[in-house]
């Protein structure tokens, strides 16, 4: 189940942004929005969390920068079809192609 909306807490030390984000991480974890769900529009949230529209849009768009959710233009956002486990923190690379008979660029270890 979905944390309360009423556990926000203005007076706590953590950024009202970063409440908003684990109220959403809280229901794509829950089931209620994950697996390719759409999300509570920015409005609904706004309405249901009593917190300005500016601070639930930080918060999803710091969820998109994160990779947590995404945006589809004209559809809305939802959460993809992954855990919320914990993503490597190097990034993987691959050789590129040869040009010109060249030998392909070996990737970087």
């Amino acid at each position: 189940m979905v944390r309360d909306p009423l556990s926000l807490r203005p007076e706590a030390p953590e950024p009202l942004y970063q409440q908003v984000k684990q109220f959403v991480i809280d229901g794509i974890r829950s089931g209620e929005w994950g697996d390719t769900k759409r999300l509570p529009s920015e409005n609904f949230l706004v309405s249901q969390l009593n917190v300005s529209r500016m601070t639930v849009h930080r918060a999803l768009r710091e969820l998109k920068s994160e990779g947590v959710i995404i945006r589809v233009p004209a559809a809305g956002r939802s959460s993809p079809r992954r855990s919320l486990a914990p993503r490597c923190s190097r990034p993987r690379t691959l050789p590129r192609k040869s040009r010109a008979g060249a030998p392909p660029i070996a990737a970087a270890s």
